[in-house]
């Protein structure tokens, strides 16, 4: 009876052992996510104060695209005559549709925003002049490189 005790107090050692290490490492999965999700954030709010409002070269921002929202940025929805195989990446297509004067885009600079939206969808909300547009993004953090997938 002794023995059996102490291997039933062992299992339950075992057992509650089992739960904190599962609850540890659901912990610092939700603390990856968050850290990812910031990283995201930034990474998007950097690139379209440089290249939307700062006037940039996105350029420098081509290895951030994946294969699937480069051809999204490239294809203009028109057959061009010329299929010319260094299509000029169109940028403008994740920014706000309104006019984009300067004027304009340092008043939607100063009111503009970006949350997470679900899973690693972002939502990008421009306002100017009493207008506001929202665009999605997907991004994501992959092998420490933030990759924008989509957007709609």
């Amino acid at each position: 009876a002794l023995v059996e005790r102490g291997e039933a107090r062992k299992e339950h050692m075992d057992c509650l052992m089992a739960r904190r290490n599962q609850e540890e490492s659901e912990e610092r999965a939700a603390q990856q996510l968050q850290a990812d999700r910031q990283s995201v954030i930034a990474f998007l709010n950097e690139f379209y104060q440089d290249c939307l409002f700062g006037g940039e070269d996105p350029e420098k921002y081509a290895n951030n695209i994946s294969e699937k929202c480069y051809d999204k940025l490239t294809s203009s929805g028109v057959d061009d005559e010329e299929t010319d195989s260094t299509s000029e990446i169109n940028w403008s297509l994740l920014g706000p549709r309104f006019e984009s004067e300067m004027e304009v885009k340092r008043d939607i600079a100063s009111h503009f925003n970006i949350t997470h939206y679900h899973d690693n969808w972002y939502r990008v909300c421009f306002s100017a002049h009493g207008t506001t547009e929202y665009r999605q993004i997907e991004a994501l953090v992959y092998k420490n490189k933030i990759i924008i997938n989509d957007f709609r």
